[in-house]
């Protein structure tokens, strides 16, 4: 699990797992907003004028047995912890762009 730490965003959107095969949308403005087990999360970083779009995306990558994961909380200290044991890496896919539909993570 990648724990964020502070997220400067005016509205963001993560995907965290609810069940062993479902995701459900929730939305919030900071990493406190960021629900553990976190699959996608989808930052608006945009300014307040035309123009000023920009938007993040994370992805958290799984290889092998391990899988790997955002979690937000209260706190500002960013933090790692891994699933599947022994020495890990975690894989995290980023992208930013000013459209939202064409970022490839």
């Amino acid at each position: 699990t990648l724990r964020l730490g502070k997220v400067f965003s005016r509205r963001l959107v993560s995907l965290p797992r609810f069940k062993l095969w479902w995701m459900f949308p929730e939305q919030g403005s900071t990493a406190g907003d960021v629900p553990p087990e976190t699959q996608l999360l989808l930052i608006d970083r945009s300014g307040p004028g035309p123009g000023e779009e920009e938007y993040v995306a994370l992805l958290p990558l799984a290889k092998g047995s391990f899988r790997s994961m955002l979690s937000g909380g209260s706190t500002a200290e960013p933090g790692s912890s891994g699933d599947g044991g022994g020495d890990h890496h975690l894989w995290l896919s980023m992208n930013t762009g000013s459209s939202k539909c064409q970022l490839d993570c």
